[in-house]
């Protein structure tokens, strides 16, 4: 049975974190980007490094080559990506979706 990790201080997190962010879509991923260096850094991370990839293909392939690498060994991996934002539907969906009159 696997038993949770017991921290002194749950908040706290020291070490060093990778953060894994594509390129694609940067108005919406930057944002996420700032959002979670600002947490760990709060958090009390002493090195978090970012590794930026074109788009979200990429992304599982860095996050590997960044796991198994023997030195600078990070305490977990963060990956953020943004497909795109949500489009209107176009007149034709707009038609299908609606009821009946």
């Amino acid at each position: 049975m696997l038993k949770a990790p017991t921290l002194k201080d749950p908040l706290r997190t020291d070490g060093r974190f990778a953060i894994v962010c594509s390129r694609y879509n940067a108005e919406y991923t930057d944002p996420m980007l700032d959002a979670a260096r600002t947490v760990l850094e709060a958090a009390g991370a002493s090195f978090v490094e970012v590794i930026r990839v074109p788009g979200a293909f990429e992304i599982p392939m860095a996050a590997s080559a960044v796991a198994h690498r023997k030195r600078s060994r990070v305490r977990a991996i963060l990956c953020s990506e943004s497909s795109g934002r949500v489009k209107p539907p176009t007149p034709n969906k707009s038609a299908m979706l609606s009821p009946e009159p």
